[in-house]
């Protein structure tokens, strides 16, 4: 993902040189990205979004990218109402591309992440439930109450509207129709 640097943090960090000649350099910033995703079982959907960290101008004998472990740290992490991080993966890589001779590594995080339904149970399934037993219920009304008709036209109403809003809160997506 070559998507853009959001805002890069101002502060003047200095460079960390041990005795065994790593040099660290901790900067700070906030990237915005953009991953692929699959809404078939949507709200009840996971996603995994990968991102690539590497040098385009160093190949890996002027630099080294290591990660510390495999796992995330997700201490400072801020809980979002609508997604839940269930896993960070991190995997090195050393690539060979066709225009190169050298190697050139990356850090690869993967994110996994698990959206949180009950807004979207409360607000989507459960009315579209109760409009789908008042149309059941429908059929039970006498045939000559007059009211049978009134009743399937305004649930056909109510299930049309309700749908529009649906489908306006779902991601946009055209690789897989969600089940819902």
């Amino acid at each position: 993902n070559a998507d853009k640097l959001a805002s890069l943090s101002q502060i003047s960090t200095n460079v960390m040189v041990s005795s065994d000649g790593i040099i660290t350099w901790l900067s700070t910033g906030i990237f915005q990205s953009s991953c692929s995703i699959d809404v078939r079982y949507f709200p009840f959907d996971e996603q995994n979004c990968t991102l690539k960290f590497a040098s385009w101008t160093y190949d890996s004998a002027r630099i080294d990218l290591t990660q510390k472990s495999n796992i995330g740290d997700l201490s400072n992490f801020m809980a979002n109402s609508e997604w839940e991080i269930i896993r960070v993966h991190i995997k090195k890589n050393v690539v060979k591309y066709s225009c190169c001779e050298e190697t050139f590594p990356d850090l690869t995080y993967t994110i996994q992440m698990c959206r949180r339904p009950l807004f979207y149970v409360f607000n989507m399934m459960l009315p579209c439930f109760l409009i789908t037993i008042v149309a059941f219920l429908g059929f039970c009304v006498p045939s000559d109450s007059g009211e049978k008709v009134s009743i399937g036209v305004t649930t056909l109403l109510s299930m049309t509207v309700f749908l529009m809003l649906v489908a306006e809160s779902m991601p946009p997506n055209s690789d897989a129709l969600p089940l819902i």
